[in-house]
């Protein structure tokens, strides 16, 4: 099955031990205008797994999983 389109960004967000931190914006391919937020916050430093790991996840539209 082909993976969902996205829009992908990199940003980074203030606040950390380091000042900042990256965080990842991912919007359907195409997609204009507000749309609705979902936070993914790993814990465990990645120990676990990756941004990679994770991709399909951030791609996946609700209720499609």
């Amino acid at each position: 099955m082909p993976e969902p389109g996205v829009t992908d960004e990199w940003i980074k967000v203030e606040g950390g031990p380091t000042g900042t931190g990256p965080a990842r914006v991912a919007r359907p391919a195409g997609a204009r205008g507000t749309l609705p937020l979902i936070l993914y916050i790993h814990g465990a430093g990645w120990v676990f797994g990756s941004v990679d790991t994770h991709d399909r996840l951030a791609r996946e539209p609700l209720g499609t999983g």
